[in-house]
């Protein structure tokens, strides 16, 4: 089984000396310390991401109803809302904003009636917006994209636990339906035929897969933690990201370790 952690896809920016920075004029911007630390408003002086790029995030749920997600979400525009009927025959009725592999259904959003872990439901969200929050609209917070196509599969439940076969099917899904980026701040021991199949086949087909190292201060070189440390003897198929503090140090929760750890993001004090 796998449980979530907040450490999401935070895309690394390098600094662009020929382009001007660009600052987005968000409510609670001040409030994003990790943007500047890794570059982003140089980055954005270049691009501020496109409509085209189809990031998937595997997580509780998306609010997609949220003022500053409404904007980046991905639609299938190969399915009719509402008819109960598979329009485009991919194995998913009415699936226009995506697929709730918890409970099978077309909405993939949190699931909030009695629940009393807030920061479970909460968590795909969060990440959504963190990666492609509406941007420079004077509202909420900035993304690293400020322009992207945010499609959310929901894979793990109200406490934020998910299983295997959830998250392989979700990944089947974002590859089949275009996803170009796969997003999974989670980490388990679970490490199946089913799991890894389906990231060597997202691996293959081109789809960068980017998941978190997990939150237990522990050395994944002895004790491995997937779907982080999915790899062939030849391809690391996902890189692993561990998470560090506002001066560049790693924290001292984050999991580390050579054979899956390839990239290091803030992930200590995120507002979003």
């Amino acid at each position: 089984m796998f449980k979530q952690f907040l450490a999401a896809l935070i895309l690394v920016s390098l600094p662009w000396s020929y382009a001007q920075a660009l600052t987005p004029n968000d409510a609670f911007y001040g409030d994003q310390w990790y943007l500047p630390r890794i570059g982003a408003p140089g980055a954005w002086g270049v691009t501020t991401g496109s409509a085209d790029l189809i990031i998937a995030v595997l997580d509780t749920g998306v609010d997609l109803n949220h003022p500053d997600l409404v904007g980046n979400l991905w639609q299938n525009a190969d399915e009719v809302p509402d008819n109960h009927l598979d329009d485009d025959n991919n194995g998913f009725i009415d699936d226009v904003d995506g697929w709730d592999f918890v409970d099978n259904d077309s909405a993939p959003e949190p699931v909030t009636v009695g629940v009393e872990d807030l920061g479970a439901i909460a968590h795909g969200t969060l990440v959504a917006g963190m990666i492609g929050a509406q941007s420079d609209n004077e509202i909420g917070y900035a993304g690293v994209l400020w322009d992207v196509a945010i499609m959310p599969l929901r894979v793990l439940n109200e406490e934020g636990v998910g299983t295997e076969t959830a998250t392989a099917e979700a990944l089947d899904y974002a590859v089949a339906n275009g996803a170009r980026v796969v997003n999974m701040s989670f980490a388990g021991e679970a490490s199946g035929a089913r799991l890894r199949t389906a990231v060597r086949k997202a691996y293959e087909a081109g789809v960068v897969i980017v998941a978190a190292l997990g939150n237990d201060a522990q050395d994944v070189d002895l004790s491995p933690v997937y779907p982080a440390c999915f790899r062939s003897e030849i391809a690391d198929w996902v890189l692993g990201v561990t998470a560090t503090d506002e001066l560049d140090n790693e924290t001292e929760f984050t999991n580390f370790g050579a054979s899956c750890a390839d990239l290091s993001a803030p992930g200590t004090n995120i507002l979003g």
